[in-house]
């Protein structure tokens, strides 16, 4: 487990040693890199890290939950929809196509589906805004359709990136909004 920080200085920190660990992901494997690795690159004693993590996987999963954080609590995921985008499609893809060396890294080290498990623990049961249309709707197949969603977008993030992004954000952006439209609306969470 890693350490939820309360102060600007803490986050900060832990933020450094995540970062680090991205920055050996781009050349190493995940198997590769020790904790000391991690440490050196952030130029920090080994205590520090085990400060803010119990262990190199606490980072990562640190890492991908901070990611999720960072859009869903961006401004425009919480008040600057756009029209022509309410579900917000094309905004979320825009940030996970500028996210492209945290999905490399998974990639590489055939992780993605940590992003899935992560964002699907983040939704269903961190993430306030979905907490909250969740118990208005009240219904028990909610909780199956939140991660039928998720699943469908994170798939979809996957292949784009292995694409190339060969298509543009608003392109995916419709194919998601046709593919998740109906179950969105038919649980009022639009």
């Amino acid at each position: 487990m890693y350490k939820q920080c309360t102060t600007e200085l803490t986050t900060a920190r832990q933020r450094k040693l995540e970062q680090c660990l991205l920055e050996l992901l781009k050349s190493n494997s995940y198997e590769s890199i020790t904790v000391k690795d991690i440490c050196a690159a952030a130029g920090v004693p080994r205590g520090m890290f085990y400060r803010y993590f119990d262990s190199k996987k606490d980072a990562l999963d640190a890492l991908i939950d901070h990611t999720l954080v960072e859009y869903m609590t961006s401004e425009v995921f919480v008040t600057k929809r756009e029209a022509d985008d309410p579900m917000g499609m094309r905004a979320l893809l825009q940030y996970w196509k500028s996210q492209k060396p945290l999905l490399d890294a998974l990639k590489r080290n055939k992780m993605e589906v940590l992003l899935l498990e992560r964002s699907i623990r983040y939704c269903t049961q961190e993430e306030p805004v979905l907490s909250r249309q969740l118990e208005a709707v009240g219904r028990p197949s909610e909780l199956e359709a939140v991660v039928f969603c998720i699943n469908g977008v994170i798939s979809t993030i996957f292949l784009w990136y292995q694409s190339g992004f060969a298509r543009s954000a608003e392109e995916m952006a419709q194919i998601l909004r046709a593919l998740l439209g109906p179950i969105v609306k038919r649980n009022g969470a639009e």
